[in-house]
């Protein structure tokens, strides 16, 4: 009896954990040119999104040159088509927006994620900063691309003042150490801000080899 009674608990616990496990699913996320065979590599390594740069600041604010390239990289691997955005404080969000969209061309996305981290290289005025944010996602929900939110709570207050005016939009938070320190790969670290109460991706490693790329590791909801 006793020996049936721990069995069945420790399968209870198995069934749990590896419950646990499969809830969640992990992608990468990249600002470097990435190979054909880079990107099958990530997905034979089991990973199942890719997000890609698509804007940085660099010479005022312009599109990453290897966008199309990873992007057709990405949806041809089976890693979908999602990129993100890191602004400048140079041009409205909507004008950044459509330089991204328009590069695009005949390429559909599933989700644009706007970066609003790094407080320093944003404005002392937070509604300045809302503003840009608010001209971003207006763009992108008017023509029909899904806008999304990457930062934590810390860049989210400095930067916004913890406004919570965007909680309606899917979240990606950050929580890593710095290069090869992870955290959990979970979302059991996260506590709510800006009005969002659970997060949609996470990214809890950065600056890590794998397939010869240097990427940062996340994990999302399956």
């Amino acid at each position: 009896m006793f020996n049936f009674v721990t069995t069945f608990i420790f399968s209870v616990f198995l069934f749990h954990v590896i419950h646990a496990q499969a809830a969640y699913k992990f992608g990468v996320d990249l600002s470097v040119a990435g190979s054909a065979a880079d990107f099958h590599c990530f997905f034979q390594q089991g990973y199942g999104a890719a997000l890609i740069q698509a804007y940085s600041p660099a010479n005022g604010g312009s599109v990453d040159p290897n966008l199309i390239q990873n992007l057709q990289n990405s949806m041809a691997a089976g890693l979908g088509g999602e990129v993100y955005v890191t602004p400048t404080m140079s041009k409205d969000g909507k004008t950044q927006f459509d330089e991204v969209f328009n590069a695009l061309t005949s390429l559909k996305v599933n989700t644009v994620w706007l970066q609003v981290t790094s407080p320093i290289k944003w404005s002392s005025n937070v509604q300045n900063n809302i503003n840009l944010i608010q001209s971003f996602v207006d763009r992108a929900l008017a023509v029909g691309v899904p806008p999304s939110i990457y930062t934590n709570w810390y860049d989210w207050q400095q930067i916004t003042g913890s406004y919570t005016g965007f909680s309606n939009l899917r979240l990606w938070y950050w929580n890593n150490f710095g290069s090869n320190i992870e955290s959990a790969a979970n979302f059991d670290d996260f506590s709510s801000f800006g009005g969002w109460t659970k997060p949609a991706v996470k990214q809890f490693a950065s600056n890590q080899s794998l397939c010869g790329l240097i990427v940062n590791r996340n994990v999302f909801t399956a």
